[in-house]
């Protein structure tokens, strides 16, 4: 049989993924800190954003709705089961520790994303969001593509809160 496929791939692509782009900005401040300062960017399985944990009537009512949903009739949409599977997002944490402090850590922020990089979900330590809105934006930001994740990193590796974050961790060191 000839090959149908008429499109040819890039293996060689080197699609800028967020992770990518924030892990190199974490190659640049740990170069221009001497090494001191250790900024890392992990894997993250738990919760990234506030939530509220059900108390005992809420569980009995949750209880009873899933009851009586047993005797209703329910449509299922085929086009859920078709596209992206393993709907998990990829949950990174971005964090600060130094040399001398290898289990210390102060987060900077959570990333979420799906395979396509974009829309990425971004939320903040107040701290920093307090500083560099300039809306009412809170701490949590829907960034749409790569400029706009550009943007408000630079924002964010450049605000006072990090700089401040930074030099103490170097001042610890040098102690």
């Amino acid at each position: 049989m000839e090959n149908l496929l008429e499109v040819q791939y890039d293996v060689d692509s080197r699609a800028e993924m967020p992770k990518k782009i924030l892990e190199e900005q974490c190659v640049y401040l740990n170069k221009m800190t001497n090494g001191i300062v250790i900024p890392r960017v992990a894997d993250y399985a738990g919760q990234i954003e506030s939530y509220v944990i059900p108390g005992v009537s809420d569980r009995l009512k949750t209880t009873t709705s899933q009851f009586n949903e047993l005797f209703e009739d329910k449509k299922i949409d085929i086009q859920t089961d078709l596209g992206e599977m393993g709907k998990e997002p990829f949950t990174y944490e971005f964090f600060l520790s130094s040399k001398n402090m290898p289990d210390y850590k102060f987060r900077i922020m959570f990333m979420k994303n799906g395979i396509m990089g974009y829309p990425l979900k971004i939320i903040l330590e107040e701290g920093i969001a307090e500083e560099i809105n300039h809306s009412d934006h809170g701490y949590i930001y829907s960034v749409k593509n790569q400029a706009e994740f550009l943007d408000i990193l630079r924002k964010i590796l450049n605000s006072e809160r990090v700089t401040e974050i930074v030099m103490r961790l170097i001042q610890m060191y040098n102690n």
